[in-house]
């Protein structure tokens, strides 16, 4: 009786499997710590650290596919040239398909946000629900087409009261970063 009845074979497509979840894993991991509302608009430097993400993503679900494949394959008593070859194949099929779904994802936000578009940046807004020192709370901006109501957060850390008027400074992530409106003196 084999005590361990993988091979060599097995065993590495085991390892790549595992390598892929890591993989994925990480990345996860570091788009998760990317998504804070009311942060600043997106640069350069931190739209291609995204994509190198979105692709180190896309790989490690190829990999994984390639290595589960691969194994099921193995055990279900395929030779290894063609367990190697599925496998291979269907880890490029994820691998493509998860960057093309990823492509499309990152549109430019204009035509994901048609706020984004029309410029809700810099217009006037009521808080509808007081947005606290250091979370969300609501605005309703008068739009063109009518009122919008928004996720809202201070930008300088501090509550705003009910029925005060802001204004938008930054708007990202469907969040808009609001300050208090300077009122004018009456005179």
């Amino acid at each position: 009786m084999q005590l361990f009845p993988f091979g060599a074979l097995e065993l590495v497509l085991v390892g790549v499997f595992l390598i892929g979840l890591l993989i994925i894993g990480f990345g996860l991991l570091s788009l998760l710590r990317k998504f804070v509302p009311g942060s600043p608009p997106a640069t350069a430097s931190s739209t291609r650290r995204r994509d190198v993400v979105g692709v180190t993503l896309a790989l490690g679900w190829g990999l994984a596919a390639f290595g589960l494949a691969g194994l099921l394959l193995r055990l279900a008593g395929v030779d290894a040239p063609t367990s190697i070859i599925a496998g291979l194949g269907l880890g490029l099929l994820v691998t493509f398909a998860i960057l093309a779904v990823l492509m499309y994802l990152n549109r430019p936000v204009s035509s994901l946000d048609p706020l984004a578009a029309e410029g809700v940046v810099g217009r006037t807004a009521r808080v509808v629900i007081a947005v606290p020192p250091t979370g969300l709370g609501e605005i309703r901006v008068a739009m063109p087409e009518g009122p919008v109501n928004l996720a809202a957060r201070s930008i300088g850390d501090h509550a705003i009261p009910n029925e005060t008027l802001v204004v938008v400074e930054r708007y990202s992530n469907r969040v808009a970063v609001v300050r208090e409106a300077v009122r004018e003196a009456d005179g």
